[in-house]
């Protein structure tokens, strides 16, 4: 599981979070409580937009989520091949065109981490086609032991960016109570 953050004005991305099976662990499951905990520290520190976030394995906890902070959490299934394909290729024309740029530095282990989900992503071909006539693929794992979950993530935070400039996004109004010092 991962969270990536993307600045909807700059197209700037960032790994926030990541959680890994470790390979010689056999049973194992992503925190819970630490994945809502790094999104409340988001919610607490930025002006969330929208998480777009595929819900298998998460179905209850992405629709606690959804119920805490209402309008910001949307179930974005990647299995829609289709939706996906299209996905992917959006994404990809952002890496080529530089529209998306990644927060990598040294030494950060977490940037490093990202770049290596991105790495990883592997390509299945797919039968749909783009209106140029070229072969849509979706994301897949090239072996077993290689993580794309960043890649995954980063690819779905780029689609609630796209959307949020589609319908004219604007900070959300902050609200200040008064309140008497003394």
């Amino acid at each position: 599981t991962a969270i990536v953050l993307t600045d909807i004005p700059t197209g700037r991305q960032q790994l926030w979070a990541l959680w890994e099976r470790p390979l010689d662990v056999e049973e194992w499951e992503v925190p819970e409580a630490e994945v809502t905990a790094a999104w409340e520290q988001i919610i607490d520190r930025f002006d969330l937009w929208r998480c777009d976030g595929d819900p298998p394995h998460w179905t209850e906890t992405f629709g606690s989520w959804a119920g805490r902070w209402p309008d910001r959490f949307v179930e974005w299934w990647t299995a829609r091949v289709r939706q996906m394909a299209f996905a992917v290729r959006d994404y990809r024309e952002a890496m080529a065109s530089g529209a998306v740029t990644h927060v990598l530095r040294p030494d950060n282990k977490s940037d490093e981490r990202f770049s290596d989900h991105i790495a990883a992503a592997g390509r299945k071909d797919v039968k749909i086609f783009d209106d140029d006539g070229k072969q849509l693929f979706i994301l897949q794992k090239m072996h077993p032991d290689r993580k794309f979950d960043g890649a995954m993530a980063g690819c779905l935070s780029w689609q609630a960016r796209l959307e949020a400039l589609r319908s004219g996004a604007k900070p959300r109004a902050t609200f200040v109570a008064p309140m008497r010092i003394r």
